[in-house]
């Protein structure tokens, strides 16, 4: 048996569960298997350890080796609950770090009507320009000595690109350090734009949408300014942004009725596309916040599809792989993360990307927190799956995301499964290269 990855250096020290003579074992919960010319692979999700069964091995032959390494725990023994523990202890152990991630809607008006949109019943308010004053001495104020990581949010960001110009300027004033990403539907982000953005904002990354070819476009976007060329428009403002140097996110979202349409969108892109580089594609399934999405047959043709159509994006676009991850979850999002926060259009101060503007936890004018709500923002919750979810010790959902209110979408598990089998092999792959 060979360690392909170490376990995570906490829970080396914490996870011991104790195993009697002649007891009974199981395996692991949390523990993947996959096969490989050279024998299995095994993944425990908790610990974070890989390790190669090889081809001459079995369980029986190494089953001391695999319960000390956690891969088999004593039979009934609690391994949620020993996750939950370890999660506790490593989230204490967290290094405190000052708040400098932000996440600035500069708007929750936006000049599209995306019928999926989950911010449907939103007040629409721009960010005034003291406003914009106040959130950078804020931001100045509560991040100490760290770089500034924000995001241009909505909305529609560029609704009101007067706020971003004010704090950039007002940042860059007062000499402190700032990069910057935006989530766009991208109508108003043309060349001289993305110039600007790249050279005054420090704008580092854009992410657009895209629905399906021009008509499924048009009809999902719905904009208000009923420009009968605007996916042309679009798609001129995506090579403008890649020809600026910006690094270009294109998210796919798909539910049953844009699916075949998506495939058809990502054949066209690779043409008018060609030549541009800094550009990766994503494919996200629609989550159900309107009661408006398309719904597949089945949990299982959707992951399918979504997988079919990520391929195609990653042929096309090719994208970093990441291999396994390198310590135990104890952040879900900003929200559940002391280091993040939303600074809304009106000056309050709030935890979630998803804009809420009822359960905010302070203001950029006051010094004052209020940490009861700041608290019930990292309050979890679980679904019947959770006891047999392989996923859990790398998986959070708090009880206020709105993502929560449909449960735990199988199509999400399997697709969590496939990528997670992908980081195997990548770490594999790692290994064996190194050992040449």
């Amino acid at each position: 048996m060979k360690t392909i990855v170490p376990a995570f250096e906490l829970v080396q020290k914490l996870h011991h569960p104790k195993m009697n003579k002649g007891e009974a074992c199981t395996r692991s919960c949390f523990c993947l298997s996959l096969p490989c010319p050279e024998g299995t692979l095994l993944y425990q999700a908790m610990t974070g350890e890989m390790v190669l069964l090889e081809s001459d091995e079995t369980t029986d032959d190494r089953i001391e080796d695999l319960v000390r390494h956690g891969f088999y725990v004593p039979a009934g023994f609690d391994e949620h609950k020993l996750a939950m523990q370890i999660r506790s202890v490593a989230a204490m152990m967290q290094r405190k770090k000052p708040r400098a991630t932000f996440l600035l809607p500069t708007t929750t008006d936006c000049n599209a009507r995306c019928f999926y949109c989950f911010e449907h019943g939103t007040k629409r308010i721009p960010m005034a320009p003291e406003t914009a004053k106040d959130a950078v001495a804020y931001m100045i104020r509560v991040s100490g000595d760290e770089e500034l990581k924000l995001t241009w949010f909505g909305g529609e960001p560029l609704y009101n690109r007067r706020a971003i110009e004010i704090i950039c300027a007002e940042l860059k004033k007062a000499g402190k350090p700032f990069r910057s990403v935006m989530v766009t539907n991208g109508y108003y982000l043309d060349p001289e734009t993305s110039r600007i953005a790249y050279r005054d904002w420090n704008l580092k990354l854009v992410q657009i949408t895209l629905d399906g070819t021009k008509e499924v476009y048009q009809r999902t976007k719905a904009y208000i300014e009923r420009d009968p060329n605007a996916f042309e428009r679009v798609i001129r403002n995506i090579r403008g942004a890649s020809d600026a140097g910006i690094k270009v996110l294109l998210r796919f979202n798909m539910d049953a009725n844009n699916a075949e349409d998506l495939k058809h969108l990502a054949d066209e892109l690779k043409e008018s596309l060609e030549g541009c580089g800094n550009i990766t594609g994503e494919c996200e399934l629609l989550r159900e916040y309107t009661g408006k999405i398309g719904r597949f047959s089945s949990e299982q043709e959707a992951a399918e599809t979504w997988l079919l159509l990520q391929n195609r994006l990653d042929a096309q676009w090719p994208r970093s792989k990441d291999g396994l991850p390198k310590n135990i979850l104890v952040n879900s999002c900003i929200a559940d993360n002391d280091a993040c926060e939303t600074i809304l259009p009106d000056g309050s101060v709030g935890k979630c990307d998803r804009i809420d503007f009822k359960n905010t936890i302070g203001t950029i004018t006051t010094t004052k927190t209020d940490q009861k709500e700041k608290e019930a923002w990292k309050e979890t919750v679980t679904f019947p799956e959770c006891s047999i979810c392989p996923f859990f010790p790398q998986c959070i959902v708090l009880k206020r995301c709105k993502g929560a209110k449909d449960g735990c979408a199988e199509a999400l598990r399997i697709r969590k499964r496939w990528e997670l089998e992908e980081k195997m092999l990548i770490e594999y792959e790692r290994y064996k290269n190194e050992k040449r």
